[in-house]
């Protein structure tokens, strides 16, 4: 036998060990039974590449951090209400309010699979935005924004250095120095068009501008595909945006695009406080810092 078949073949068993490995691994984390099951023929029926595939986009590596520091209040409240609703709806289906029972399995799914939890909530309003749909829920961010009094937290995939991206920057800065404390999270990825100068101009009005986990393709340990897609705005804990729209002037004018449609929700009420927890997770993901569960933070919910 050659050397060159030696090798070969060591390196064929070498692979084929650390497949096992990886797959053990996968059932050991009793992930969706479907996406463990994928994974495992892919990882075995693609030899090298397979392995590869799962190291880059098959590991939820946020998810990982925060369950393994035990100390994270933010996760540990949303696990313990996840829990008393869950109790409500199987245990207690009689005391559930009546408008809530044709949406029980609903309901239940979503929070045994994502801990989405149910709000009592005194204000909804839906926003869409585009080329022909206005633009509303630019407008209804800005004038939360000003009227905030003591944080803002904005989270978004997309920031760009134009002029949505621009009069939010201004207004942010001006409510910093006021006094109010801002925070700013944005995708490595989603950003990276974004120049250096436009989250230094914010820093240094004394504003928290965090990247969310940044590609260095250089670096091992880059997460390339582990991107965060969410677009959230919590001003004073009390005021809650989410939805579609992105910090950039084509979420409202559609830019190249002949039609461009997208929706936004702002949330008055209990579902703001599941809006922050989720910020704050994220920003804890980020540089390994929580704050205590102050009231201002969460002032529609016990701390």
């Amino acid at each position: 036998m050659t050397l060159d078949k030696i090798i070969s073949i060591s390196i064929y068993v070498v692979y084929y060990l650390l497949a096992i490995i990886a797959s053990v691994r996968i059932m050991y984390k009793k992930l969706d039974p479907v996406k463990s099951f994928s994974w495992i023929v892919v990882i075995l029926l693609l030899p090298y590449i397979g392995l590869i595939l799962y190291i880059l986009f098959g590991q939820n590596y946020r998810k990982t951090k925060i369950y393994n520091r035990k100390g994270v209040h933010d996760e540990r409240y949303r696990r313990l209400i996840s829990y008393q609703q869950m109790k409500l709806f199987d245990l207690n289906p009689e005391s559930v309010p009546l408008e809530l029972n044709q949406y029980r399995k609903l309901i239940t799914l979503n929070i045994k699979g994502n801990k989405s939890l149910v709000g009592l909530n005194t204000n909804v309003e839906i926003y869409f935005s585009g080329r022909f749909s206005g633009r509303s829920a630019l407008n209804a961010m800005y004038k939360s924004i000003c009227e905030a009094r003591q944080h803002i937290h904005l989270q978004s995939y997309i920031i760009e250095d134009d002029k949505v991206g621009n009069l939010f920057k201004d207004i942010l800065i001006e409510k910093a120095r006021q006094g109010v404390e801002v925070r700013v999270i944005y995708d490595d990825v989603g950003c990276w068009k974004l120049k250096k100068s436009y989250s230094e101009v914010l820093k240094s009005a004394g504003i928290e501008v965090l990247k969310f986990a940044p590609v260095r393709f250089m670096s091992p340990t880059s997460r390339i595909n582990y991107r965060n897609h969410r677009k959230i705005l919590v001003v004073d804990g009390i005021i809650g945006f989410l939805g579609g729209v992105n910090i950039a002037d084509r979420y409202y004018d559609g830019g190249q695009f002949d039609e461009w449609r997208d929706t936004h929700i702002k949330i008055i009420g209990e579902s703001v406080a599941a809006l922050q927890s989720s910020f704050l997770l994220d920003r804890y993901f980020i540089i390994n810092q929580q704050f205590k569960r102050k009231k201002k933070y969460f002032p529609s919910i016990n701390p």
